[in-house]
């Protein structure tokens, strides 16, 4: 016998759901009381997800403050499109806006007053903003966020609310979503991934209803007794999807099928196509004028205005009105607003319109909205369902919204309309004018789609200095998406074609050759093509201190003491953390040397770097401050700092689309630290996560077999360990071959013999300077090499 909670009896629309109600009472008393969370209900169309919301908004009652926003398929583009619904009410309050917007939430006016961004990339300060503004908020009471169809959220609030919910213990917010099941190959994937995987994420699955539950809903539509095979047929016919019986039992009554044993197997019939067939069905009974009305708003999406509508519909705003009354009455559009009852009820009306019509009126659509004054990223959402055709003033509105979308903090958005524009045919030097942003955009959130963005604007460019910038960019995102090989051959080239007088240009290709030659690419004098630089010149350009920066890394390894390398790293960094924004792969190694060699100055910078990637809000700034940071951290035995850096620089770097060989650095760094604090079981499991590939002989790969050895040992399986010590021999023994100078010493080594075969000491103390350490693969088999006389 199926029991009922109280309330269903009378809700037909909460049957079966006291599981949930009581989860969304305990998670509401919880958020009220410091215990913040994140609730997802998730489930496909029409099983009652937004539902389930409602009810939530109406527990929450007095006692919490409910902010609410629906993402839209439509408005995707949007940037911060579902942050905007959240907060845009209280920001334009004069009550509200100067408390709300205190202290770091100053950042956020951007995104609501369209401010111009400082970095314009995926801006960590603008995410960090957030976050105060919405601390703000919940300091004046108990907050609830609300987020319906999250499925179709914005990238750019996608990218907050997942910010947002690794920082709410504690707090008293509760972020409530609903969303149907993620789609692996869908738009956002991973980072809506990452946000329903959290640990303290609290999941809800409303589950289609029992049979019993459908004869009850069924009983509760049709007013009047269901026969028990009836019913059973109506639940196969739908798979006990609320939404879908609803719609059903209206397609029968409109019918007159009765709900009897005998009409069992009509049921089966009438349930093809049938919610489909019944909205199209209730709105083909109105007006002629409620069609284009219904139409219209499909196309339009979210909430669109009276006016639009009209414009659209191509009838007068009083029509309008008076035919959303028509479609409130059939169950198509919703009382207090001009949207749809559910997102599948739009569906119906808008997979109606054969393709071609729908672009037309997308096109029309994205006119009338530029007509009234709306933004340009709202007008080219619109496009990307317009025909492409040529047209450049679709090439220019996307253009528009793509710089927008930029200076509002938002590369993702920013990609998508850019991307637009390149689909109409454009003359050269407007596509450079798109080109440049784009690979802009690109190399903050999608390093390997940022190559042919960049490697196209090199030969569109035509001055020599500009053209050498932009390949500078095309090999640093080939090296930092572990294409290693193709960076080293690409520098060789144009180190090449380079004019006499570019030894600024010659220095950084160099300094960027030394770089893919340390992590993998076939390149042994790329390997040693520093060896010579001892000193950086005064008034020395900037490639010639970056090849100086990555030349104390490399004496580092070699025979100079730790002040030697620490005076050349100082010498080119400048001691200025800004550096790494503008050369992120090749200043690392000036800033590392420091930080090891214990400068007073050398973890001060880092501090500073860090600010500095806030700042700017460069995904691959973010991601090589943590990384580093991180891995310094662990040299330096802060284990917390270290494990939750390395942590961070994780999930950012798999977003952005970090090569295996860096990813693997840091995750195998991670698993030590985890080794190091006693945590055996999560070293475990993290260095399962970062195997290499078979018969690589990388330096990611030597780490990983010292980690793993180790982290035998502490599990106690020495034999295990001894074979992975062996196998760590081998492939250093590979490494050493190919990284050989003339005469066949080792380059790779952390302590070498000097030419008497005294073993020198190492440049920095030996807490400091271990196996693991960057450029420094361990125990050697060289005789040459003092790891071999340990």
């Amino acid at each position: 016998m199926v029991t009922y909670h109280a309330r269903t009896m009378t809700d037909a629309t909460l049957l079966e759901r006291a599981d949930q109600q009581e989860a969304i009472e305990r998670a509401l008393r919880e958020a009220r009381h410091g215990g913040g969370l994140v609730l997802v209900i998730e489930g496909a169309a029409g099983i009652g997800k937004s539902r389930l919301l409602a009810e939530l908004r109406t527990s929450a009652g007095g006692n919490q403050r409910v902010l609410m926003a629906r993402a839209s398929e439509l408005e995707r583009g949007f940037a911060f499109g579902v942050v905007r619904q959240l907060f845009e009410g209280l920001v334009r309050d004069p009550e509200q806006r100067e408390r709300i917007l205190d202290g770091a939430a100053m950042n956020t006016r951007e995104i609501f007053e369209g401010c111009e961004t400082e970095g314009g990339g995926a801006n960590f300060a603008l995410l960090h903003g957030l976050y105060w503004l919405t601390m703000n908020v919940a300091e004046q009471g108990p907050l609830v966020l609300l987020v319906d169809d999250l499925h179709w959220c914005d990238t750019s609030s996608l990218r907050f609310l997942s910010y947002l919910a690794r920082r709410l213990d504690g707090t008293d917010i509760l972020l409530a979503t609903a969303t149907r099941p993620v789609v692996p190959d869908s738009a956002d994937a991973q980072l809506l991934g990452d946000l329903l995987e959290q640990p303290t994420v609290v999941h809800l699955f409303p589950q289609a209803l029992s049979t019993p539950a459908t004869r009850l809903l069924l009983e509760h539509q049709l007013e009047a007794t269901v026969d028990g095979a009836f019913a059973q047929a109506c639940f196969d016919a739908t798979d006990g999807n609320p939404l879908m019986l609803r719609q059903l039992a209206r397609s029968l009554e409109a019918e007159g099928i009765a709900p009897s044993a005998a009409n069992a197997d009509g049921v089966r019939r009438a349930a093809r196509r049938a919610l489909s067939r019944t909205v199209l069905a209730r709105v083909g009974r109105r007006s002629a004028e409620a069609v284009s009305v219904a139409r219209a708003v499909a196309v339009l999406g979210g909430t669109p205005t009276p006016e639009l509508v009209a414009t659209l519909a191509e009838v007068d705003v009083p029509a309008v009105e008076r035919t959303w009354r028509e479609l409130v009455d059939a169950e198509v559009l919703r009382r207090d607003t001009l949207a749809f009852v559910h997102a599948l009820v739009r569906d119906a009306i808008y997979l109606d319109l054969p393709e071609p019509s729908r672009e037309r009126l997308h096109l029309r659509a994205a006119r009338a909205l530029e007509a009234s004054g709306a933004a340009p990223e709202r007008i080219a959402g619109q496009l990307q369902f317009a025909p492409r055709t040529g047209d450049q003033w679709v090439a220019e509105l996307a253009l528009r919204a793509g710089l927008d979308a930029l200076r509002h903090g938002a590369p993702d958005a920013a990609t998508t309309h850019l991307q637009r524009a390149l689909d109409e045919p454009i003359a050269d030097d407007r596509r450079k004018a798109v080109l440049a942003p784009l690979a802009g955009a690109l190399f903050n959130v999608d390093a390997p789609a940022s190559i042919a963005a960049l490697a196209e604007l090199a030969e569109l460019e035509e001055d020599s200095r500009e053209r050498t910038a932009l390949h500078v960019g095309q090999v640093q995102a080939l090296a930092l998406t572990d294409r290693w090989n193709e960076a080293a051959a690409l520098c060789r080239r144009l180190e090449d074609e380079l004019p006499a007088d570019q030894d600024d240009q010659r220095a950084m290709f160099q300094a960027i050759r030394s770089v893919c030659a340390i992590f993998g690419a076939d390149d042994s004098e790329g390997y040693r093509l520093l060896d010579s630089y001892r000193e950086v010149p005064e008034g020395a350009s900037m490639g010639e201190r970056m090849r100086g920066g990555q030349a104390a890394l490399m004496w580092m390894y070699d025979d100079a003491t730790a002040q030697q390398a620490a005076d050349l790293a100082t010498s080119g960094v400048g001691l200025d953390p800004a550096v790494l924004g503008d050369h992120t792969l090749i200043a690392v190694a000036p800033l590392y040397c420091l930080a090891l060699a214990d400068r007073e100055d050398g973890m001060d910078i880092w501090d500073r770097a860090r600010v500095d990637a806030h700042r700017r809000g460069s995904v691959i700034l973010q991601i090589t401050v943590d990384m580093w940071l991180g891995i310094i951290q662990h040299r330096r035995g802060d284990l917390t700092a270290a494990i939750s850096g390395l942590g961070d620089a994780l999930v950012w770097a798999n977003r952005w689309g970090t090569g295996e060989e860096a990813r693997r650095y840091a995750g195998t760094t991670l698993a030590h630290a985890y080794l190091d604090a006693g945590d055996v079981a999560a070293a475990r499991a993290q260095i399962e996560r970062t195997a290499p590939l078979p018969g690589s002989q990388s330096l990611s790969t030597l780490l990983w077999f010292h980690t793993m050895a180790w982290t035998q040992i502490a599990e106690g399986r020495f034999g295990d360990a001894l074979d992975s010590s062996r196998v760590l021999e081998q492939q250093h023994r590979a490494g050493c071959a190919s990284r050989s100078d003339s005469t066949g010493t080792c380059r790779a080594r952390s302590r070498c013999t000097d030419s008497g075969g005294s073993t020198r000491r190492s440049p920095l103390p030996k807490r400091r300077w271990r196996s693991a350490d960057i450029g420094a693969p361990p125990a050697c088999s060289d005789r040459r090499c003092a790891s071999s006389a340990r």
